[in-house]
């Protein structure tokens, strides 16, 4: 997924990070993000690291396990079970 306002990843980072986030729910703005989602990342980016929102359900949980595997740091931002398709325990 694509967010114009996110800045430029840096050409050397120290490392990558993921923030976790679920679609729907009344927290979102129109791009379907948190409100906080795209300045945490941006701080993060700021800050020299590879940072990028990244959106989870439960049938997505493999391919993205996969890919988080490969990150420094995961922040999560959601609550399992408030959302259609995300489980406390699949998310464990």
């Amino acid at each position: 997924d694509t967010c114009p306002t996110l800045l430029p990843q840096p050409e050397r980072p120290l490392g990558s990070i993921a923030l976790i986030e679920c679609r729907g729910g009344s927290d979102k703005r129109k791009d379907g993000h948190r409100g906080d989602t795209i300045p945490i990342c941006n701080a993060l980016i700021a800050k020299g690291w590879c940072a990028a929102p990244k959106f989870y359900d439960d049938a997505c949980c493999e391919e993205l396990r996969a890919e988080l595997l490969t990150c420094h740091g995961v922040i999560v931002r959601m609550t399992p079970d408030e959302y259609e398709g995300v489980t406390q325990r699949k998310l464990d």
